[in-house]
């Protein structure tokens, strides 16, 4: 009995491996009928018939579905107009089978169409680095860099207050006890009212924490952004003060000389023809003509003025990063502010500021163009006029008009404007229209590249 048992137990294990393999072939065989249906439920518009047998053959796989499958549900839920359910399955096939280029393609063709550019502005950087070469992919690129809102206001002023305030003037005039007076609003990007009181100007100190305002009386003075009072000159009378630096130290005019006061609005002895403000410790004065850099250390003890100019940008600060911009007889050069020393043997017939660490702009002969920070030609002299690079943009003059460029030199507001401002960092720039009023772009890009 002993000796029989193997020969038995041999058929038995045989019969069991027979049947294990005949119901993997069943299962298998399950699956692609499952399939086959799907497809022809497919072809004839039936997609939720499709989207049944295909969940169906998912639940008789236990490796999951195939490509082929995976993207019949992808267009099952197109042709049913599930949107989401088609864009989500788009990003799962991308993430299950990254090397099929395809879903790629979808995927960023269905953000295109729909000018759907927030999504877009997220995923595009990396499909792009997994297909360069995609033409589809490129040309949504150049879509995106060239894409902008125009919004109008109709503002009768507008100026930069820091980089994301705007003071702006949005009416003629108000009328008080039958009187006309200009009234201007501390605002947000895009005009929101930040600042609820009042006043003629006002200049916002470089911490954002206070600002010093003018009154519809004409007076000056100090106040946080609750509009607490906090301090005032009653001895003096200023005809205007700029913003408050990290030094606490501001400039005003007082009868056409300009001072420095502190932030309790103490007046210096000592005066000039003209300042700056304060900016890494550096200012620019003028006296008899000529400028003189100055640091807070030594102000008041400037005796030699050796600049022919020292440019100040929109801040009204002439270092920025480390750079300052001077002229003398030779030309404009761009200075090391720890040194005061050029940074390069380069000269310029004329150099503006810098605005950032980005190129500012250069005049050579008729046409400006711009120079990086290390004072080296960064686009040649193209164009009637230019402002510096800020945020990755700069607004440029052509034909008489304003548009703006990206560092790729790429126009990606065509010149329609009869003034233009920086672009701050949200993608906002304020533009002068051809009647004179003031409305605002977004560029596209900068808008979601900054939203987190």
């Amino acid at each position: 009995m002993k000796k029989t048992f193997p020969l038995l137990f041999i058929p038995l294990l045989l019969l069991s491996w027979v049947t294990s393999i005949s119901g993997l072939g069943s299962g298998t065989r399950e699956y692609e009928t499952c399939l086959s249906k799907a497809k022809a439920a497919y072809e004839k518009e039936y997609y939720v018939e499709a989207l049944n047998w295909l969940g169906q053959a998912r639940d008789l796989s236990d490796t999951g579905l195939t490509y082929e499958a995976a993207a019949l549900i992808r267009d099952s839920y197109l042709g049913l107009g599930e949107i989401d359910s088609y864009l989500s399955q788009c990003h799962i096939m991308i993430q299950d089978y990254p090397q099929e280029e395809e879903n790629y393609t979808l995927l960023v063709s269905y953000y295109v169409e729909h000018q759907d550019f927030r999504p877009l502005s997220k995923c595009l950087p990396d499909f792009l680095e997994s297909w360069p070469e995609n033409e589809t992919l490129k040309k949504a690129q150049q879509m995106l860099d060239t894409s902008y809102e125009y919004v109008q206001t109709g503002y009768y002023d507008v100026q930069y207050a820091t980089g994301s305030l705007v003071d702006i003037r949005k009416l003629e005039y108000t009328q008080t006890d039958g009187e006309q007076q200009i009234e201007r609003t501390l605002c947000s990007s895009n005009g929101s009212k930040k600042f609820d009181i009042p006043y003629q100007e006002i200049s916002v100190s470089q911490d954002n924490y206070s600002c010093f305002i003018k009154d519809q009386d004409g007076l000056w003075s100090r106040v946080n952004a609750s509009g607490q009072l906090l301090a005032r000159n009653k001895e003096k009378i200023f005809s205007s003060i700029g913003r408050l630096a990290l030094n606490n130290i501001a400039k005003a005019v007082i009868d056409g000389r300009t001072y420095f006061i502190n932030d309790e609005m103490k007046v210096s002895n000592i005066s000039w023809e003209d300042a700056g403000t304060f900016s890494e410790g550096i200012n620019a004065v003028k006296e008899d003509g000529k400028w003189a850099l100055v640091t807070s250390d030594s102000w008041t003890s400037e005796d030699v003025y050796p600049y022919l100019d020292i440019p100040r940008n929109s801040m009204d600060v002439c270092c920025v990063d480390g750079r300052i911009v001077t002229a003398d007889e030779q030309g404009y050069r761009v200075l090391d502010a720890k040194e005061f020393v050029p940074v390069s043997e380069n000269v310029y017939e004329e150099l503006k500021a810098f605005e950032s660490s980005q190129p500012t702009a250069y005049r050579q002969g008729n046409k400006w163009g711009f120079v990086n920070r290390n004072g080296q030609v960064y686009l040649e002299a193209a164009y009637e006029d230019a402002k510096p690079f800020l945020n990755g943009y700069a607004a440029v003059k052509e034909n008489g008009l304003w548009g703006f460029i990206d560092r790729n030199d790429v126009m990606v507001v065509k010149p329609q404007f009869t003034d233009a401002l920086n672009v701050l960092p949200d993608g906002t720039a304020y533009v002068r229209n051809e009647q004179g009023y003031w409305d605002y772009i977004v560029i596209t890009k900068l808008r979601y590249e900054n939203e987190g």
